[in-house]
């Protein structure tokens, strides 16, 4: 459909960073952030590993309703930044620890975390709840940190990827570019419906309005914003 087409390239980012670290049968896998690339990337962990446990920290109501559209097995509301925290306790079997200094520290958690808010809290909750030699994928476009601790990442062995949009797929036979590959997965029995993700459908000339719900997300219910030319 034209809505599939037009979400090609967000659905590419989560794609190309499952690819690169898919996770194993039985692991159990955190993304946060519920814009199109973090349901994308649910939607690609469902494709490419659906024997995986899903956990899904959101933000918004419609965010939660696709991504339990899209079969994530939990769904955690944030609140505040802590719900990596809450989605490592109750869905991962993480327990918790009293730090002397600082926030509390946590044992265990997912194996396999991909981090698709793209700021500076999301990061380094993302550290915080990945297992010892856990895989961390960023995908969210993470610059500048300040006082980030680094300190899990090298205690625990983390295993960090920076992931930036999408190209030749060196794990898949032949090698196909990420999207060719996508519009395959996405035409296969079974796979997830993704046109919802279009939520909001604009006219050139209403540009203006168009950029504004873009912008204010949250409050207009929006995941992907697009031009609509039909009919013009």
């Amino acid at each position: 459909s034209d809505e599939t087409a037009a979400l090609a390239e967000p659905l590419a980012c989560g794609l190309h960073a499952v690819l690169a670290q898919a996770p194993a049968e039985g692991e159990r896998a955190l993304v946060i952030g519920g814009g199109a690339i973090g349901l994308g990337t649910l939607a690609a962990l469902r494709m490419v590993a659906p024997g995986t446990e899903t956990t899904i920290v959101v933000r918004h109501p419609l965010q939660a309703e696709l991504a339990r559209q899209f079969g994530a097995h939990h769904v955690v509301a944030d609140r505040g930044g802590a719900g990596p925290h809450h989605a490592a306790v109750d869905f991962a079997g993480a327990r918790e620890h009293r730090a002397l200094v600082g926030q509390p520290t946590l044992t265990g958690g997912f194996e396999a975390v991909y981090e698709c808010a793209g700021n500076a809290a999301s990061l380094e909750a993302a550290i915080r709840v990945t297992v010892p030699r856990g895989r961390l994928a960023l995908i969210g476009s993470v610059a500048e940190v300040s006082g980030l601790d680094l300190t899990l990442a090298w205690a625990r062995e983390l295993r960090i990827t920076g992931n930036y949009v999408y190209g030749r797929e060196a794990s898949v036979p032949g090698q196909p570019h990420t999207i060719d590959h996508l519009m395959a997965l996405l035409a296969a029995a079974g796979a997830p419906a993704v046109d919802g993700l279009v939520t909001h459908r604009f006219r050139l000339g209403d540009w203006r309005n168009a950029l504004r719900t873009a912008m204010e997300r949250g409050r207009r219910s929006a995941i992907k914003v697009v031009f609509d030319h039909r009919g013009a």
